[in-house]
């Protein structure tokens, strides 16, 4: 069956008694498959769903469980349109998937891996701390957190058996930037504003 035939299969071609000035209306089913995460909504609970296009929207917790189910292997299309692409190598995408906050930085990184070949199964959702902590609880990771994972694989290379000067250099350069905000951090918890909407 030709991909054609099948979107023509799904149509549901019923016209719905449109109104003489309205554009005549159908039904339709569709199949997609989505990634989400919960997030609640002016009070609600629901969810932010981002779509294969890489639209995103939210929904209410009780119309998308009603009309959606947990995937064993959620695979989407690479989001090259819509929300942000921030890295495209040969084998994974990163797509920045929410808005910028209040400190002026985005949450939530979306990691696609075998896009050419696997149609963009999403790997993970990086979920960084959103608001001071004081403020709005522990809610993501925090930058340091991901520099230790990253210094303990790069740490890892280099005691197996193809340590390398560049791998050393990242391995360095991780462990500064790390350094510098351990430093931030420790400045701030001194000043007594750390996790607090103050600079």
């Amino acid at each position: 069956m030709t991909e054609e035939t099948k979107l023509e299969t799904n149509k549901v071609c019923i016209e719905q008694d449109p109104s003489p000035d309205d554009p005549p209306a159908f039904a339709f089913i569709g199949v997609k498959g989505v990634m989400a995460w919960p997030e609640d909504k002016n009070g609600k609970e629901g969810y932010a769903v981002v779509y294969p296009s890489g639209y995103q929207s939210w929904c209410p917790k009780e119309e998308f469980e009603k009309y959606n189910v947990l995937a064993e292997a959620p695979v989407m299309a690479p989001m090259k349109h819509g929300n942000r692409l921030i890295r495209d190598s040969r084998h994974t995408l990163v797509n920045c998937v929410d808005e910028p906050g209040a400190g002026g930085a985005c949450h939530k990184y979306m990691v696609q891996y075998g896009h050419n070949d696997r149609n963009g199964q999403a790997c993970c959702l990086i979920e960084f701390q959103k608001g001071p902590i004081h403020e709005a609880g522990v809610n993501g990771m925090q930058i340091e957190d991901l520099l230790s994972i990253c210094i303990d694989r790069l740490a890892g290379f280099q005691s197996g058996s193809y340590p390398c000067l560049e791998n050393a250099n990242a391995l360095n350069a991780c462990i500064a930037a790390k350094g510098f905000l351990d430093k931030r951090t420790a400045d701030r918890q001194r000043r007594n504003v750390e996790g607090k909407s103050q600079a």
